[in-house]
């Protein structure tokens, strides 16, 4: 295409003017912008590199997207409330304004992913049957390793991923990796503070006397979270199409419930208490395992026959292994400590009256 023929030309141009020694350096860099300008003009989801629908310069767009509402989210509502309490609006608080607006998107993080995944689906059908999907390998019908997603319309005979849906799509994983970052900075922020009240010294001297009890809580608090980026960032194609569905179906039903039991005591409902600590955790877990199955065979299955580098390979897995170990951990917790606690104490209540 015309872009590329551009790109190999400057960088033909230029060449006799360069240092021999960065030669290859700048090489690379010229393949990939010429590569990313490729990605950019092509519209079909089975011509992409690593069969992937975000790509090149949209894949970049959707990171900075993130990183620009995590920032916002993280920084909290200081400007909003200031742009929420001005009696007119004037050129000089629309920056205000419009942070308000990106600080009151965060309201809906949970929402707004599943919406727009719906959107760039061919059929919620299709959506909603990858979403409760375990995403067994050994259900392919066609006895391959991994499973397809008809979610997007990908395979033989399908039609291109238009711009809108494509758009759509990206627009979904932005806003929801944002929330993984936004987690992550708030984490670091709580590292940092720590550190700033005990002291640099009095910090170092409690890490010595007990290591695993200070630096572990932090560091897999901060080593999860970067798996969740690193998954939806470097390995994105195998994520969407396999895992993206029933995590956004997860954390939409979580916030329903949760607008449920608000919606019920702002109104003065009661519900019975066994519904509350009973009920409610019990249908999130069942939503919850989906996620749980399909992060664990992507890292078994889905990353390994990843189009891309061992290295890339290797780091894809780990971070789907720890983020399966969290999920696990996290089931164990709901599952085999809160809920047989929760059923003791509301057993005694029942006993008592």
């Amino acid at each position: 295409c015309q872009s590329q023929r551009w790109w190999l030309k400057s960088r033909n141009v230029a060449r006799s003017t360069r240092h021999p020694a960065r030669e290859s350096c700048y090489r690379r860099i010229s393949q990939a912008l010429a590569h990313h300008l490729w990605l950019w003009q092509s519209g079909s989801v089975a011509d992409r590199p690593h069969g992937g629908p975000a790509m090149g310069i949209e894949m970049n767009v959707s990171l900075l997207l993130s990183a620009m509402l995590a920032v916002v989210w993280t920084r909290g509502l200081a400007i909003g409330a200031e742009a929420k309490r001005a009696p007119a609006l004037s050129s000089d608080q629309l920056p205000a304004c419009a942070w308000m607006l990106l600080v009151r998107l965060g309201d809906f993080k949970q929402v707004l992913p599943a919406l727009l995944a719906a959107l760039a689906s061919t059929s919620i059908a299709g959506l909603l049957a990858r979403s409760v999907s375990l995403g067994i390998p050994w259900g392919h019908p066609d006895g391959g390793a991994t499973t397809t997603t008809t979610w997007l319309g990908e395979g033989e005979g399908s039609a291109e991923l238009g711009v809108a849906r494509r758009w759509a799509l990206l627009l979904a994983l932005s806003i929801w990796r944002a929330e993984k970052l936004e987690s992550l900075l708030q984490r670091v922020q709580r590292a940092y503070n720590y550190v700033r009240t005990v002291g640099l010294g009095p910090g170092l001297r409690s890490t010595l006397r007990d290591p695993i009890g200070h630096i572990w809580p932090a560091l897999w608090g901060l080593t999860r979270r970067l798996a969740l980026v690193a998954v939806s960032s470097f390995g994105c194609s195998p994520f969407v199409r396999q895992v993206f569905p029933a995590v956004v179906l997860d954390e939409f039903l979580w916030w329903a419930g949760a607008q449920v039991q608000n919606f019920c005591s702002k109104r003065g409902v009661n519900t019975p208490i066994v519904v509350d600590i009973i009920v409610f955790p019990m249908m999130d877990q069942l939503h919850f395992i989906p996620v749980l199955t399909n992060v664990f065979f992507l890292a078994m299955c889905g990353y390994p026959e990843f189009d891309a580098p061992w290295t890339e390979q290797v780091l894809l897995v780990v971070s789907a292994l720890v983020w399966t170990g969290h999920n696990v951990h996290s089931l164990y917790s709901a599952l085999v400590v809160d809920l047989p606690e929760s059923a003791r104490q509301l057993w005694a209540i029942y006993r008592a009256t």
